[in-house]
């Protein structure tokens, strides 16, 4: 089985006044972990700076990388950059799961 490494990401603190982004982050770290779980064996979990570069090696080569509410903090120079990277460094097949919408202009969505 090939492993794969599951990512979280951290971007750093909120503005102040608007609270401490830790513990959310910290909750959906855990909550990952928990539905991962079955997968342990082809799965791995980390948190880090995305604004930094120092965590690009470890989603060399994994089949998927997944950004839950992280890219849309990133500035317009930030993305292209981001996007670029995880192309550059993913499985030739790899992919990059974006999930930055949760809810849409309509109650129904």
């Amino acid at each position: 089985m090939r492993r794969r490494r599951v990512d979280r990401s951290d971007s750093g603190p909120l503005p102040e006044g608007e609270g401490n982004r830790a513990g959310p982050f910290a909750v959906n770290a855990d909550v990952a972990s928990l539905n991962l779980a079955e997968f342990k064996d082809g799965t791995e979990t980390s948190v880090f700076d995305i604004t930094g570069e120092d965590w690009l090696h470890q989603i060399d080569g994994v089949d998927l990388v997944v950004s839950f509410l992280v890219i849309h903090q990133l500035d317009s120079t930030g993305k292209p950059r981001r996007y670029r990277n995880v192309f550059n460094r993913t499985a030739e097949r790899g992919a990059l799961l974006v999930v930055d919408i949760l809810v849409g202009h309509q109650p129904s969505v």
